[in-house]
């Protein structure tokens, strides 16, 4: 029985050792991470990508060179430049971000607190690699924004954790797990992101946090062709951009570094564009991408087709650009690696030009909304009243004291309002009315009809049809509206029986009256079917308060500054 028992309580210590040793295995594996199998889930989110690096103005001052008739050449941003079909200002502009702004939370780790940045897309594509602390590869997942990706890990354990998305829908793939790098195919806009993350044993099993804030890598170009100065919507136009000599590159995952720099070219179609504005057809955009920080050769964006679609639906096509195309070069452009600026090329309707100043085809109307000061795009009559403002109002049916709506017709700053100056050079006289001054001769007119309403006409040089209405400067006489109340912010006015028998287009110029006639005046241009065009001064300005000036409400016409 003693040696019965003795065995007995060998094997019990037998066990007991198997056990115990056993236990202290797995609970080291615990403690230290040596277990492989994954026993956590981390919970990844996008929370977004930070700004895009700030661009100096010397970083991307282009000049410009065109085929414009007359030619000009080594125009510089912001440059007026004529063609036959239409005028051109060509800007090159750091771009604002655009998307919506999140705030990233707290508790986020490795990301600062309260930093501001841009939401990525839902949708868009990324891929997420982990690595133990020792640099032990552990896994790649592709991911999606907008949604809540899951990657399972082993708790006890420091990770490191590197994303990369081409910004798109495009999955990312060829990477090289062994060293974290990947090759980036041409033409594609790159956003990284590196950390850490400490995975204790004490992390929920099922939800261990991860938030990916993403960084601009490469440098964007971006080509926008815009007709807001047109006031329309592109229908269809021929746009080709060539010569963007560019440069892709291998990026290291670990740091974010780029390398292996290789040469590509990008060339552009009109298919390659899309709306900068979902809801509005008239400002066309196109991007291109470049690992490399220095100074860009030239390169050319040519319009040779443009189709645009009119406020009454018609089509306006302007069929000389298929023979003579207009073409911009543009050279000494910087890009900034992370940063992103746009060549822009807005297209501006073409003025008329008589006795030296160019006008406007049409009279200012305010539309609200989208691109809101715009020229009508035919010549017909409208006693809409969103065209009559007071004198220096800028906005419509409302008093002013010092506005221009011209300036703010798209974009800002190319037209004025047309001075006395301007109008006494179509209907002659002194400026002022005075005896002294330049005395200049009146410019030879017609009268006309449009469904017994009246109007005038002047012969200009400037594009005719197709592709305008005409190459006359009309005024159709809409009338003058009197105040008779108002609604909200709006003046009522009523044109009486003015509307198709008389013309008053307001002029920016002021009077002050000596005494007797002690007050404010300003000068208007007028007509009728029986007085020939003249400028007369309007004694019926008076002040109100806060400064507004009350007076009746006219039409403006505007001209090139």
């Amino acid at each position: 029985m003693k040696l019965s028992l003795k065995k007995y309580k060998n094997r019990v210590g037998i066990l007991a050792l198997f056990f115990g040793t056993t236990l202290l295995f797995f609970s080291c594996a615990k403690e230290f991470g040596n277990g492989e199998t994954g026993n956590g889930k981390l919970k990844v989110k996008v929370l977004g990508v930070t700004d895009m690096n700030d661009i100096s103005k010397s970083a991307f001052t282009a000049s410009v060179q065109s085929n414009a008739k007359p030619s000009k050449t080594n125009s510089t941003e912001n440059d007026l430049i004529a063609f036959d079909a239409f005028d051109a200002l060509v800007t090159v502009e750091k771009d604002q971000i655009k998307k919506s702004r999140v705030s990233i939370g707290e508790g986020v780790q490795g990301v600062s607190s309260g930093l501001m940045a841009a939401a990525v897309a839902p949708g868009v594509k990324y891929r997420l690699l982990l690595y133990k602390e020792d640099g032990t590869f552990v896994s790649s997942t592709a991911l999606v924004s907008g949604q809540e990706g899951e990657v399972s890990v082993t708790k006890g354990f420091k990770y490191n954790y590197y994303a990369i998305s081409y910004n798109t829908e495009e999955d990312v793939v060829g990477i090289n797990t062994g060293n974290a790098t990947l090759a980036i195919p041409e033409g594609h806009d790159v956003i990284h992101a590196n950390g850490s993350i400490d995975i204790p044993l004490t992390a929920s099993d099922a939800n261990i946090p991860l938030g990916i804030v993403f960084k601009h890598k490469f440098a964007r170009i971006g080509l926008e062709l815009n007709t807001m100065g047109m006031f329309a919507d592109i229908q269809s136009a021929g746009v080709s951009v060539s010569g963007l000599a560019l440069k892709t590159g291998t990026i290291d995952l670990k740091n974010g570094n780029l390398s292996n720099l290789q040469n590509y070219t990008k060339t552009l179609s009109y298919s390659d564009f899309t709306n900068v504005n979902p809801d509005y057809s008239d400002a066309k955009i196109a991007y291109a991408y470049t690992a490399d920080a220095t100074a860009l050769s030239s390169f050319t964006v040519s319009v040779n087709a443009l189709s645009l679609t009119l406020d009454n639906a018609s089509t306006r096509t302007f069929g000389n650009l298929a023979t003579s195309p207009s073409v911009f070069t543009f050279s000494n452009v910087t890009p900034v690696l992370g940063g992103s600026f746009t060549a822009r090329v807005n297209l501006i309707e073409s003025p008329i030009t008589v006795a030296g100043v160019k006008w406007a085809r049409t009279n200012v109307y305010e539309n609200g909304g989208h691109n809101p000061y715009r020229f009508s795009h035919t010549y017909a009559h409208t006693n809409q009243l969103n065209s009559y403002f007071s004198f220096k109002g800028e906005k419509a049916r409302m008093y002013g004291n010092n506005g221009d709506p011209c300036a703010l017709v798209y974009p800002e700053g190319v037209w004025r309002q047309a001075s006395e100056l301007d109008f006494r050079k179509l209907v002659g006289g002194r400026p002022g009315g005075g005896l002294l001054g330049t005395n200049y001769p009146a410019q030879p007119f017609t009268r006309g009809t449009e469904g017994a309403l009246n109007f005038i006409e002047y012969a200009g040089a400037g594009l005719g049809t197709p592709s305008y209405p005409s190459n006359r400067l009309r005024f159709n006489m809409n009338g003058l509206g009197i105040s008779i109340g108002a609604v909200l912010a709006l003046i009522t006015i009523d044109l009486g029986s003015t509307y198709g028998n008389s013309l008053n287009v307001w002029t920016s110029t002021d009077v002050s009256l000596l005494p007797p006639l002690v007050g404010i005046g300003a000068w208007y241009h007028d007509a009728t079917a029986a007085i020939s065009p003249r400028n007369v001064t309007d004694l019926d300005v008076s002040l109100l308060n806060l400064g507004l000036i009350e007076t009746s409400f006219r039409n403006v016409r505007c001209v090139r500054r």
